[in-house]
């Protein structure tokens, strides 16, 4: 997983798409150690990969706004979100209500300064596509200890947390 620098928290997310075409995403929230602050889980319904990967990572986004945190490491694995959100690509019409209408208006600035965007390659977001999939056919969820993991998940948290 790589440990964030201290005072930093690292969000992962991922998607998941179904046989029928149902979308829905995992995030994961954690410190500067690795640790997970929370864990959060959605359903979107009937929806494009790109899209329902963007609406991961701007909820994860809101989220870290809210949180109060000063400095994030956000890591997904669609290289168009991430090119989005460095201003490499613009964002498609399809997908201007959720990457510009939606965006945090506090993250204006303090994106530019303070975070980090990365692609996740191989495992690195094994714990937020766990969530996304075991999300698919159910309700939203939020997790705030590690315990509560649905039990696929808790493997692949233990595998990072050791490192």
């Amino acid at each position: 997983m790589g440990k964030s620098p201290d005072s930093w928290i690292k969000i992962n997310t991922d998607e998941s798409k179904n046989v029928k075409g149902y979308s829905s995403s995992g995030r994961i929230c954690r410190d500067h150690s690795g640790n997970m602050i929370v864990a959060f889980v959605s359903s979107l319904g009937m929806t494009s990969s790109n899209m329902t990967e963007a609406r991961a990572v701007l909820f994860g986004l809101h989220w870290y706004v809210l949180s109060g945190y000063s400095q994030l490491i956000l890591e997904c694995d669609s290289l168009l979100v991430v090119k989005m959100l460095k201003g490499v690509n613009k964002v498609p019409w399809q997908m201007h209500g959720v990457m510009s209408l939606e965006k945090p208006k506090a993250l204006s600035t303090r994106l530019i300064l303070i975070a980090e965007f990365n692609i996740a390659l191989g495992g690195a977001n094994q714990v937020a596509n766990t969530l996304a999939k075991w999300s698919i056919d159910k309700t939203d969820a939020v997790f705030t200890s590690s315990s509560d993991l649905p039990h696929g998940a808790k493997g692949p948290y233990r595998l990072d947390m050791a490192g």
